[in-house]
């Protein structure tokens, strides 16, 4: 959970795999009272458009024009997605110098 209180999330640990993607969002997206009718189409919406050969910006770009279609977003939204292209399974440390 980011930004939230620990009792108003279920979290889980997921690994992530190349080519999977990850969006974070703010709940200037969601009313209270059509909570979870919003975030079930916005999942439905991700997953349909990142099924796409798209950029990420295309794919928030429709994700977000489909949703604004079918409700009123009245709130500001911050909307970050980012895919995962590499999967290292071990950390590795990089030194790097500033002069």
């Amino acid at each position: 959970p980011l930004g939230t209180l620990q009792q108003q999330t279920n979290a889980e640990k997921v690994q992530l795999l190349a080519g999977d993607y990850v969006f974070i969002l703010t709940d200037g997206m969601f009313e209270s009272e059509l909570y979870e009718e919003q975030e079930s189409f916005l999942q439905q919406q991700l997953i349909r458009h990142a099924n796409h050969d798209w950029s990420l910006a295309t794919i928030l770009y429709e994700v977000m024009e489909s949703f604004k279609n079918r409700y009123n977003v009245t709130d500001d939204v911050t909307f970050i997605a980012t895919k995962i292209e590499h999967v290292q399974h071990q950390w590795t440390t990089v030194k790097y110098y500033v002069k």
